[in-house]
Formats: C-alpha cells, structure tokens, sequence
C-alpha cells in the first residue's frame, strides 16, 4: 500500500506543483493562516527533499513488488524464492542507489527474512540443482535455514548426519550427483525430476529434496 500510495504521488508531481502556485490555493491559504499541515505539503510539493527521497523509496521497492507479483502462482517455486531474492537486491544495486541506503535495505531484509519466510526457501534454494554453485554454504541465512530443515524433518540425529553427509556429496558432485548428464540436466530439467533421476545414491537426502521443492508457495 505504503509502494501504491508513494507511486501515484510521485506520478502527480507536475500537476501537484501547479495546484501550489495557482490562485485557488493561495486563496485557500488566507483563508486558513494558521494551517501548519498546508504549509508543510507545500513547501514538500515545491521543494526537492520529497521528491528525491520518493524516488529512492520508489527505486528500492520496485523490485520487491515485482517479486512478491510473482510467487502466486500455481507451481511449485520453494527453490526460486530465495533467488529472487538475491535478484531483487542486485536489481536494486544497479540503479546506482548510494551504499548507506543499500546497506540498511539488506539489513532490514536481513531482519525480517526468518519471520516472513520459511526455512524451506533456504533449504529449496540449496536443493535446487538450477542454482548449484551460487555460494549458498557461505550464506549465514540460507545455512540457517538448512539447518532448522533438517532439524524438524527429522529427529533423529544419526539420520540427521546420513543426511549432511549426503548433502556433501551433493555440494561435491560426487558420483551420479556429477555425472555429465547430471550437470547438463540440472537448470533443463524439473528439480523434483532431476532428484528422481539422479539422487538415486544419496536416497535420504532424495526424498527430502523432492519433498521440500514439491511446495508450493504464496505470498
């Protein structure tokens, strides 16, 4: 709402800014001289300090907003959200927006993404073979979220272990995990597809990808 409301103001600035310097309202004015709230959208509509900061409101959003469009959708995407994520920011980056705007964005993201999302993006974008390679096990949140994964999936810590011991075959393309038909295959083929085919020696850990990228998602 806050994204809608700030779009369609900004879209108004030129007629706005000739409602402030026509005779209606400046009749309006002396009608009302001690309005402290009409002085104060006055000099925001004439002045630079508005506009500008609507502007950076508007360019740190946008993305976000066309990301949040897409995840209602009829398919399963628990592997995809995540890197949406790291593709809204980038988007964001290439505006040329200054770095202490960029550093608080990430840090409220940072913030918020445990509360507004399911460790089981994390776990599906480290799971899923079409971002194999992206860094996931130097990212603190997407390791965090494997980690709450693997710990309400299954209680029992031995299997627990099977499991990461699978999981590092699967980061170290180890048998049919790196096979060529296997690496080709990965960003051609469904997910839970490719799990079908190629997981077959790391069972445990198989059965949890196919589960955790057969989710479906919404906003």
């Amino acid at each position: 709402p806050s994204y809608g409301i700030i779009q369609r103001i900004f879209q108004l600035k030129e007629e706005l800014q000739q409602v402030v310097v026509g005779e209606d309202w400046k009749q309006w004015k002396l009608c009302i001289p001690e309005d402290i709230i009409g002085i104060e959208v006055e000099a925001a509509i004439t002045g630079d300090d508005f506009w500008s900061r609507a502007h950076l409101f508007l360019q740190l959003c946008e993305p976000f907003l066309r990301f949040l469009a897409v995840l209602n959708i009829d398919r399963s995407v628990m592997g995809d959200v995540y890197d949406w994520r790291v593709q809204a920011l980038e988007a964001v980056r290439s505006k040329g927006i200054e770095e202490s705007a960029l550093n608080q964005l990430e840090e409220l993201i940072e913030n918020r993404w445990d509360v507004l999302f399911s460790p089981l993006h994390a776990a599906g974008y480290i799971l899923n073979p079409k971002y194999f390679g992206k860094g996931q096990t130097k990212d603190r949140t997407v390791m965090r979220g494997w980690k709450a994964t693997l710990e309400r999936y299954e209680g029992d810590s031995a299997v627990r272990r099977v499991l990461r011991e699978q999981f590092s075959s699967y980061w170290r393309q180890e048998g049919s995990l790196g096979e060529e038909d296997a690496v080709d295959c990965r960003d051609k083929m469904d997910p839970v597809a490719w799990w079908e085919n190629f997981g077959f020696e790391t069972p445990h850990l198989q059965t949890l990808a196919m589960k955790v990228l057969s989710q479906v998602s919404s906003v």
